[in-house]
């Protein structure tokens, strides 16, 4: 990971070998941010290179003149700034990011913050309708941004093999409306506040939660947002997601403002048997049928344990 100093970028020459690259706080104050052709050349010739992390605290360029054929491991990009009042970084309203993007033959995994404009970009040359590279994503992580929740939701209709996808929400009254099109190959998903504090019950007033009914493939669920939810909230969340997702296995949320009930129980018509949920640091388990056994077996054991016991008590 190289930092800011400017004579770090001496470093740069052969990165053949190198696997992670990082490059962060690239400008500060009032300094356009500048990388110069040594690390574009360096970069270009970095073939083993699996992840490439570039953000900074100014407006960067766009990575137009990064060949994908250089790059032929290159499986995750994070292309979101490091800054503490908004993302700013790489240029992503450059087509030229975008096609760089669209070139690379490995990648898997994707980090970007979209605004309305940049989101356009990406919909001319990467999240196009059966794109060899947006159906082959597998991770995607949409930061803080302005595009609205229709352009969000065209865009995510095009990654069909996705299994894990984060937003962030602002509070829009059409957020709920990103998930229109969501492939049902999602396993995990996450809601994280931006810059507009979100809470459980407004997801839910928004549609969210019905729209997730739509993922049964679900094991996943991270809603790292304010939690305003009660016992009567959480059982109605975990009711809809048990019945939509056969598979589902944990919900997280943030720390309650008072530790729910736990376990909640729940009667689920579609399978005609009741399912329990125990919360545990900040998360929800679903208790499967292995659990149960495992406490039944705990207690047939400590229970064998004081009958041996009372048996040796009682023959001294």
């Amino acid at each position: 990971a190289i930092g800011s100093a400017v004579s770090a970028w001496a470093l740069f020459a052969e990165l053949s070998s190198l696997r992670r690259l990082e490059v962060t706080r690239v400008g500060s104050g009032f300094q356009p941010p500048r990388l110069p052709d040594t690390f574009w050349n360096s970069v270009n010739g970095a073939r083993n290179l699996e992840t490439l992390v570039i953000g900074g605290n100014g407006n960067l360029p766009g990575l137009g003149r990064l060949n994908p054929r250089q790059l032929p491991h290159l499986r995750h990009v994070d292309l979101t700034a490091r800054s503490f009042e908004q993302d700013r970084g790489v240029d992503l309203t450059d087509r030229g990011t975008w096609r760089f993007l669209a070139g690379l033959l490995a990648l898997e995994r994707l980090t970007v913050s979209l605004s309305e404009g940049a989101a356009q970009a990406a919909m001319n040359d990467f999240f196009v309708p059966n794109g060899r590279t947006a159906t082959r994503l597998v991770a995607l992580h949409i930061k803080r941004g302005n595009a609205v929740g229709s352009t969000i939701a065209a865009l995510l209709a095009t990654t069909t093999g996705l299994r894990e996808l984060t937003l962030y929400w602002e509070g829009n009254d059409d957020e709920g409306t990103r998930l229109d099109a969501v492939p049902t190959t999602l396993r995990t998903v996450a809601f994280c506040n931006g810059d507009t504090r979100q809470s459980i019950i407004a997801l839910e007033r928004r549609g969210v939660l019905d729209r997730l009914a739509r993922l049964r493939d679900l094991r996943s669920v991270r809603l790292d947002v304010d939690n305003d939810a009660d016992d009567a909230t959480f059982a109605k969340v975990l009711g809809v997601l048990t019945e939509a997702s056969p598979r589902l296995r944990d919900v997280s949320v943030t720390r309650p403002m008072a530790t729910p009930a736990s376990p909640i129980v729940l009667r689920i018509p579609s399978i005609n048997q009741a399912v329990s949920w125990r919360f545990e640091v900040w998360v929800w388990w679903r208790v499967t049928a292995a659990d149960d056994a495992a406490a039944a077996a705990e207690v047939s054991r400590k229970t064998q344990h004081a009958m041996d016991a009372g048996e040796s008590a009682g023959g001294q």
